[in-house]
């Protein structure tokens, strides 16, 4: 004998029409009733709860306890597979009287629309990330040197700040080398900006391959490097300057000519005390180890000198 029905007419014609299936079963989980296209299913009365409805199969003793509790059971989106297209169901479980009534609702329509919109929300999210990327590497990009490809200017107050907390929290003193070649006027007159711009990367090879992991060079414009040391006093500092004065002797830039050029350089050292924190700002700092360099120049060039933070200040 098949399920009869009881609801018929244009009822029967909206639930049919919004995809709405009911399924009325006894206290042992046996179908007494069934409403609508159950899916074009031919099912007999008595059929079981998992047989009518299979994705609720090992669930028969959790349904039980619902119908006990009185508790409703609610599953969304049952996937199924129907003439090769995607089913979403919506299922619902309502205790009623001893019995179980399970409404079966044929979501398709909002699933499609919702995986469409996850779809579309997948890919702008992909495309911001893909942009913030763009973004990033542009940022990245515009705070560095394009010759030298080292830090420039306007990532050193960046990187100034960084190293000043860090020697706050230490209370290390922090000391920055103001470097400039005494030399590099002869090389553009002589042999050309080529010749230049090579000498200028040859330096930055030489800073990077010779300072700490921890220290950072910086090219502040034309022949002009800033070195920030961290951790560093002056005595430190110096040795460091007179290990990249050493290293300028020993290794001479090959120009495109084949002519092998020594570059010298001035240098100039700043250092501040933890006592001077909180007033040190990058442009005193620089300041002060750009006069101490211009007194290495007047002094012969290829010299060291320093100065105490309040020496340039009026």
């Amino acid at each position: 004998m098949q399920p009869s029905t009881n609801i018929t007419g244009l009822y029967g014609l909206i639930l049919e029409h919004e995809g709405i299936n009911f399924a009325l079963f006894d206290e042992y989980l046996k179908l007494e009733q069934l409403c609508c296209n159950w899916d074009a299913m031919i099912l007999q009365s008595g059929a079981l709860l998992s047989e009518v409805i299979p994705e609720l199969g090992g669930m028969e003793r959790t349904v039980r306890e619902s119908m006990q509790t009185g508790s409703e059971i609610s599953i969304q989106r049952i996937n199924r597979t129907r003439n090769n297209e995607n089913l979403y169901l919506d299922l619902r479980l309502i205790p009623f009287e001893n019995k179980l009534l399970v409404v079966l609702k044929d979501t398709s329509k909002y699933g499609a629309m919702e995986q469409n919109i996850i779809q579309q929300r997948n890919e702008t999210l992909l495309l911001n990330n893909e942009l913030e990327k763009s973004r990033k590497l542009l940022e990245e990009l515009s705070a560095l040197d394009d010759l030298t490809k080292l830090p420039n200017r306007r990532a050193a107050h960046q990187i100034f700040q960084h190293k000043l907390q860090y020697a706050k929290i230490k209370q290390y003193p922090l000391s920055v080398i103001f470097l400039d070649l005494d030399n590099f006027k002869k090389i553009n007159d002589r042999y050309g900006h080529e010749n230049g711009d090579l000498a200028l990367k040859f330096l930055a090879n030489i800073l990077q391959s010779h300072i700490r992991s921890e220290d950072t060079a910086i090219r502040w414009g034309g022949d002009e490097f800033v070195i920030m040391l961290a951790d560093s006093e002056n005595e430190g500092a110096k040795r460091i300057a007179n290990l990249l004065i050493s290293a300028l002797e020993e290794h001479p830039v090959k120009l495109l000519s084949d002519v092998n050029f020594h570059i010298k350089a001035s240098m100039g050292i700043c250092q501040i005390k933890p006592s001077q924190f909180e007033e040190a700002g990058l442009l005193d700092v620089i300041r002060t180890a750009d006069h101490a360099m211009y007194i290495s120049k007047r002094n012969g060039g290829k010299q060291i000198t320093c100065l105490d933070l309040e020496a340039t200040k009026e």
